[in-house]
């Protein structure tokens, strides 16, 4: 044998034993390149052609990849775990020589070199056990980790189709096997997943952004089937998304006044804090925060509200059918859920306004375990008081401030944590008459828990805090100050079970309540006014409540819930015993009763049942029927048509009960083009026990017997709803109009407690007509216009109709209460939004936004007041004369540049 055929067959020896090698021998073949900052695809491909070995992956899962160790000397194992395990992505090696890449929870089939992944459900063990499985989980926001509500989810390969809830949780019963599921959600790039269903499980999935630069997208509108296909009525939902196309109103987003565009939900007017639903009075509403309630609602009287837009993630307002899990307030309850902060990366928002600034940022402490929120805001708006047409708040000054903060934790994949907390500071004083200085503080610690797939665990403990002062400084009397408050405390605990057809949420909660009544002191060293401080009040609230969400069948559903709730005022106190058969006054005081340190004082206890059925005409229609019954053991005490600062609150006693009240509501859904247009239609009727009415005359403040200023009144409410809704496209909004009564009577025997002879009368909020029309119009991806335009009835009022002298003195003789009306109030509103860059790449991207509050200057009507003047030719020589008052009777510019980073 000649050398060159032993040459021959020593290479073809060498050559084959080097493509005989296993992939198990090949990843501990030593590398003689320095990898280290490339990226790992271009390793794999250099490895491939190095030596005989075929990986098999899905690029969109190591694109982003860089090896962070890959120096010569390391093995190709070595650097594939080093490389792939901060990405949760792990190596198998199959057949010899190849090798796959797959992420955790994945699996695989390979056939003919070729290898199709597939998302594994459930348990591997148990494959094929159950021929239908329950699948479950939650849609996110891949950008911020904020749940999707509405997120449509398709089995395609089965034609079977559900939609996320509030929560952004979702279950499908599919069969065993492989599908392809698809979840879309409004605005966002569809993701399409190859699973394998094994057994029942949970499978959580993320969606991000479309890209900004597309100039076209094709998305789904599924998401508007929630009009249709949920149980409840007269629940407005607003999530991340509707905020930001919220109309833009003295500079921001502002989403009470925005909700004061809905059916249903009004506003005593122009600087008027709070908000009326259904014929409710403004303190009927329970606000919460992240499950803390907020008892300031608004700053300046109303004119900006205290929720920085910036910090929200979604909001829910129930008009209709509360759920079992809430109750203390009789109106509505309104759901405020903070932005779950970015775990990856440092971003916010900075915008300065004439009006007022705000600042906004949050990031990660500690990246995906770690992350905070934090928001500020204030105001410079005295210029806004010097255009408006009353002279003596030309002649006020005005401030304000708020705080935000929160923290949340990932404690493990299964447990989070979050501690969050706002003060807010106003301070306005008004001409050379009176000072008001009001804050607001709330926190709280929220625990959210996954026991199992089926079963999940929320708890939240908070305190809420509201102080006020009002100074009275005017000439004519001494100077003094009146202090009054509210502190709370809440535990709340719910237990959720997710079942194929059920959704049971059970728990309770205790709420403790700390009253300060009022507090006079002298307003400086030089008065000469009296001090006196009121008894102080607590009161303890527990509940217990239990509610499923039942899915009859494919057209029926069932919504039942059950809140039992008991109450008492705690001792120390003394209370006053009233003689049977006698009005209550100063007169009918027959003992008095003195009360030890934390001894119950009056229990209150009852049920509220809560009931909703709705019935699927087909696909785009359904109607729904909705009742409940609910308690509120807290009054505020006000004799003004909106909340002020000087009003109090007053806990249910021997003498004071609380409200009761009762509201069934029908209505009709149906959605057009493709779920893109939403309509409803909406009837209610409701009545309310022992709401308090005030005697004429009555005296409130620092009165230690207020119930002898006070009558129980019975009220009632009806109405009809009408909505179309675009939420769309680029012309969004909604046009509302809501036809409705609310009247309030008194029944006794005395009649010093018995207001307009014991007739039916219209309450502070009763206003017939109601129109709202809200525009949001995205003309170009720069420019955006927006508009809103109300218009509603006139308030009632009480005028005086006659003056006679007696004995050299002037009386003045008022009408009924509420007899007359206000003119009715109508005002236009409009904004310009210009975005500035729009590239995703920059930094920093700026937008100006340019809005007019009342553009054609209307001077609406807030009050009509009669009252003593000098007798001069300007006033027809008159001792008494009829004012009206308009807060603001002038267009209010305003001008903000927003800047994002």
């Amino acid at each position: 044998m000649n050398t060159k055929l032993l040459l021959f067959l020593a290479l073809l020896f060498g050559l084959t034993s080097i493509f005989n090698l296993s992939a198990q021998e090949i990843l501990h073949s030593k590398l003689n390149q320095d990898f280290t900052g490339k990226p790992l695809l271009e390793f794999l491909l250099v490895a491939e052609h190095d030596y005989p070995v075929h990986f098999f992956y899905k690029k969109e899962w190591i694109q982003r990849v860089v090896i962070t160790s890959g120096k010569v000397g390391l093995s190709i194992r070595d650097i594939l775990e080093a490389a792939l395990a901060p990405h949760q992505l792990s190596f198998l090696v199959i057949q010899e020589q190849n090798i796959i890449l797959i992420p955790e929870g994945y699996t695989y089939f390979m056939n003919d070199q070729k290898v199709e992944f597939y998302r594994v459900v459930g348990n591997p063990m148990e494959k094929g056990k159950y021929s239908l499985n329950k699948v479950e989980g939650h849609v996110y926001f891949g950008k911020t980790g904020e749940p999707l509500p509405g997120a449509v989810i398709l089995d395609k390969k089965h034609h079977l189709q559900t939609t996320s809830d509030l929560k952004g949780y979702y279950n499908l019963n599919l069969p065993s096997g492989v599908t392809k599921l698809q979840f879309s959600f409004m605005g966002l790039e569809t993701l399409e997943l190859d699973v394998e269903v094994m057994s029942p499980g949970k499978m959580d999935v993320e969606l991000m952004e479309l890209p900004i630069e597309l100039e076209s997208v094709t998305v789904t509108a599924d998401g508007g089937r929630n009009n249709v296909e949920r149980t409840q009525m007269g629940l407005v939902h607003l999530d991340i998304r509707n905020i930001n196309k919220l109309p833009v109103l003295m500079g921001e987003a502002d989403i009470i006044k925005s909700m004061t565009l809905l059916p249903g939900v009004q506003t005593a007017g122009e600087m008027a804090a709070g908000f009326n639903v259904r014929g409710g009075n403004t303190d009927q509403n329970l606000i919460l925060i992240n499950d803390a309630p907020i008892y300031g609602t608004s700053h300046l009287f109303g004119m900006f509200s205290t929720l920085i837009p910036g910090a929200i993630n979604s909001v829910n307002l129930h008009k209709g059918t509360q759920p079992a899990n809430y109750g203390s307030r009789v109106a509505s309850v309104m759901e405020i859920k903070l932005k779950n902060p970015d775990t990856t990366k440092i971003k916010g928002k900075a915008g300065i306004g004439i009006l007022n600034s705000t600042f906004f940022v949050e990031g990660p402490i500690w990246k995906n375990r770690v992350s905070f929120l934090l928001g500020a805001r204030t105001t410079y708006s005295n210029w806004i008081l010097k255009k408006v047409p009353d002279l003596d708040i030309r002649k006020s000054k005005a401030s304000f401030y708020d705080l935000i903060g929160k923290v949340d934790v990932k404690l493990n994949s299964n447990n989070t944590l979050s501690v969050f907390g706002y003060g807010s500071r106003d301070l306005f004083t008004y001409s050379s008459k009176n000072d008001y200085v009001y804050s607001s503080f709330i926190g709280g610690i929220n625990h959210n828990g996954i026991v199992n797939p089926m079963f999940s665990v929320h708890t939240s403990a908070s305190y809420s805090s509201y102080k006020n002062e009002v100074g009275y400084f005017e000439v004519t009397y001494p100077a003094y100050l009146i202090k009054s408050g509210i502190e709370q405390l809440n535990l709340r605990t719910e237990w959720n079970l997710h079942l194929p057809k059920n959704e049971i949420v059970t728990g309770f909660e205790g709420i403790g309540y700390f009253i300060e009544p009022g507090e006079q002191e002298k307003y400086n060293e030089d008065s000469e006014a009296l001090t006196a401080i009121l008894e102080k009040e607590k009161a303890l609230e527990l509940a217990a409540f239990v509610q499923d969400n039942f899915k009859i069948s494919d057209r029926w559903s069932l919504f039942g819930g059950l809140r039992y709730s008991w109450y008492s005022k705690i001792g120390e106190a003394k209370t006053y015993v009233y003689e049977d058969g006698k009005p209550i006054n100063d007169n009918t005081v027959v003992d008095t009763i003195e009360f030890s340190e934390n001894e119950f004082i009056k229990p209150y206890q009852g049920l509220e049942p809560r009931f909703g059925l709705k019935f699927g005409i087909d696909e785009t229609s359904s109607l729904k029927l909705g009742y409940h019954i609910t308690r509120q053991y807290q009054h505020l005490i006000s004799n003004t048509a909106a909340s002020t600062p000087a009003d109090y609150w007053k806990s249910a006693d021997q003498n004071i009960k609380p409200i009761l009240n009762q509201q069934v509501s029908l209505g009709y859904f149906k959605n057009f083009m493709g779920n893109i247009i939403e309509t409803s239609v909406e009837g209610y009727y409701k009545t309310s026990d022992h709401v308090l009415e005030y005697k004429n005359g009555a005296v409130l403040n620092m009165n230690p017997t207020i119930e002898r200023d006070l009558i129980d009144g019975v009220s009632k409410s009806y109405g009809l709803e009408f909505m179309v809704r675009k939420s769309m496209g680029g012309l969004t909004g909604w046009l509302s109009y809501t036809l409705s009564k609310s009247l309030i009577k008194t029944e006794s025997a005395f009649q010093e407690e018995v207001i307009n002879q014991g007739r039916y009368y219209p309450t502070y909020t009763d206003r017939m007509h109601d129109l709202s029309v809200s525009v949001n119009y995205q003309l170009t991806r720069r420019w955006t216009f927006g508009s809103n335009f109300i218009l509603t009835s006139g308030r009632p009022v009480t005028l005086p109709e006659k003056k006679y002298t007696i004995h050299q003195v002037e009386v003045v003789e008022f009408s009924d209460r509420n007899e007359y009306r206000l003119p009715a109030y109508h005002r236009l509103d409009l904004s310009v939004t210009y975005e500035g860059f729009l590239n995703k790449t920059k930094k920093v991207h700026p937008s100006f936004t340019f809005s007019v509050y009342n553009l054609y200057g209307h001077k609406n009507i807030y009050s009509v007041y009669y009252k003593q003047d000098k007798p001069t030719s300007s006033n027809n020589y008159q001792r008494f004369a009829l004012y009206q008052l308009s807060i603001i009777g002038v267009p209010i510019p305003s001008l903000t540049i927003n800047l994002s980073f």
